[in-house]
């Protein structure tokens, strides 16, 4: 089954422009500011003419009353849709509906119907009740009993609540729930939790609508726990497969929970000339759909990094980069590969966003990180991010945040450093080893994504490879080793941090103050979080900033 639905024209303050939905689904995912409740008030105001929105506002009140008083099927609906009951001199359209059901401020106060939804409820129950009566009259034959909306709700809060169960008393005009396996437990609608209102709201409007219509929600995921939440929306589209369930969210989970669905993405409103900048959400070769809503989702640049979430790389780069939205890629290689494919993206108009990748120096000479540079990704003045915790300018504020003081913080960091140069001598010779055998293999990878394209190719690459590794190998391991050598000799500290790749260069300075190489790590990010949550000289964030690429509209 497929819908179409009528969207503001993305390309001026004027005309349509008409969406089709394969399935029953559509999610617009939008920051903060970015038009979505102005865009829900428009689909509703658009397709209000042919009675076929229903909109759930994101502020909604979930009061229940003690008592359900029951309505015939015809008053509920109208006062349900329209916030009128019928009335052959009231017309019903979007100034009714936003006069009467919204009280004129759609965008200030929270709408309360809910007890409307259940007295709807109630009264399709009756209809139904009614029907089956009237049908039987009608023959001798067995007239089979449709599950009527209430009967549906119960099922699906088993599914979603199986702790609880749902008891609705259409005779008493009351809703309760009950523990499971204690029917003493028994308590009324309005103690439940903000959770359980939340979902049974949603399912009694849901379910209670006539066929074929529009739902637009705005924020789904309001009130419902992370648990529940896709659960409950997959079950509510299912069995409401003749509706088109229009999502409106910030919600970057969320919106990746409705896989099935087709995206769109607000990037802002201008509210004088009511103009929507949206788009499709595109395919990106190299960036999964949830990293790719969550950053067209965003107004901030994009910075991807190293690691993944609690890595030294996202903590450190998510303090020094605040106005960033930071995403962990986990190898330079995804780093590489997602910058140049989103930076791609930015080429239109819809999408202007800033991209940057931050990956280690490694092995890398000048060449190459000039090259890299030109793709938007840099790396910082240290080999490995885990160097960036041994430069004197952070083992100093280290030093002060421990009460260190005046020449005891400098007898403290030349201590560091002294173990640092000690520690290079007795790993000279694997760490030449290694680098001259990262060369090599960073030149193979390179020769292999560029020049295989046949079995004769890769014969000819391996003969190459052969002779450039007996030709150079001695060369270029002379190379590296004199480079090391002058560190060492000259006593180059910074030119260490360039240069040496290991985790056990914390390990040699944290011992200096007495602190294991965990504890010298964990408490400088824990300083640089109180950098960012305080109103304070960041001296902490400032140390590291020497050290790491600047970036365009970065707070200093």
């Amino acid at each position: 089954m497929s819908f179409t639905l009528t969207m503001p024209s993305r390309n001026g303050p004027s005309g349509e422009e008409k969406v089709t939905i394969e399935g029953n689904s559509i999610v617009i995912v939008g920051a903060n500011g970015s038009g979505k409740s102005r865009l829900a008030d428009w689909l509703d105001r658009y397709h209000s003419q042919g009675n076929q929105v229903h909109r759930i506002l994101a502020q909604r009140n979930l009061v229940i009353e003690d008592n359900i008083q029951s309505q015939p099927i015809g008053v509920a609906m109208n006062l349900f849709w329209w916030g009128v009951p019928p009335n052959e001199h009231t017309t019903l359209n979007y100034v009714t509906k936003n006069n009467r059901r919204f009280r004129g401020r759609v965008f200030r106060n929270p709408i309360s119907d809910f007890t409307q939804a259940l007295i709807l409820l109630f009264a399709r129950r009756n209809e139904r009740d009614y029907e089956y009566a009237e049908a039987s009259k009608q023959t001798n034959e067995k007239v089979p009993l449709l599950d009527s909306a209430d009967e549906r709700i119960k099922t699906i809060w088993k599914k979603v609540f199986p702790h609880r169960e749902l008891v609705l008393e259409i005779k008493e005009g009351t809703v309760s729930a009950q523990v499971i396996g204690s029917p003493s437990e028994n308590y009324h609608a309005s103690e439940l939790s903000d959770g359980e209102k939340a979902a049974l709201y949603l399912m009694a409007v849901c379910l209670c609508l006539p066929e074929n219509k529009y739902i637009v929600v705005d924020e789904p995921e309001l009130h419902l726990h992370r648990a529940i939440l896709a659960k409950l929306w997959d079950e509510l589209e299912s069995i409401r497969s003749d509706c088109l369930f229009v999502y409106i969210t910030h919600d970057m989970d969320f919106a990746v929970s409705r896989t099935a669905a087709r995206k769109l993405v607000l990037k802002g409103y201008e509210h004088k000339g009511q103009l929507w900048q949206w788009d499709e959400v595109p395919t990106v070769e190299d960036i999964p759909n949830e990293v790719l809503l969550k950053i067209l989702g965003t107004r901030r640049p994009v910075l991807f990094v190293e690691g993944e979430k609690g890595s030294p790389d996202y903590a450190i780069y998510q303090a020094l980069y605040p106005n960033y939205l930071v995403i962990p890629r986990n190898s330079c290689t995804e780093v590489i590969q997602s910058t140049k494919s989103l930076r791609k993206l930015t080429e239109l108009p819809t999408y202007r966003l800033q991209v940057f990748g931050i990956i280690d120096r490694d092995f890398r000479d000048d060449n190459e990180i000039e090259n890299l540079n030109n793709d938007g990704v840099c790396c910082p003045q240290a080999a490995i991010v885990e160097n960036l915790f041994c430069t004197r300018e952070v083992m100093e504020e280290f030093a002060r945040k421990l009460g260190y003081s005046g020449s005891e913080i400098g007898e403290r960091c030349n201590q560091a450093i002294e173990n640092v140069f000690t520690l290079l001598n007795q790993q000279f010779e694997p760490q030449i080893s290694k680098r001259t055998a990262d060369r090599f293999r960073a030149k193979l990878d390179r020769d292999i994504n560029t020049k295989i394209k046949s079995q004769a190719d890769w014969h000819e690459l391996v003969d190459k490879l052969k002779a450039e590794i007996d030709s150079q190998k001695q060369q270029l391991y002379d190379e590296n080793s004199h480079h090391f050598q002058r560190i060492v000799d000259t006593r180059d500290y910074e030119g260490a941090l360039l240069f040496y790749r290991g985790k056990d260069l914390i390990s040699a300075v944290s011992s200096a103050f007495g602190r294991s190489k965990n504890d010298y790590e964990g408490m400088i990010l824990r300083y640089l979080r109180q950098d960012i949550r305080e109103d304070s000289e960041k001296r902490m964030i400032q140390a590291f900033r020497k050290y790491v690429p600047e970036l365009p509209g970065n707070s200093k």
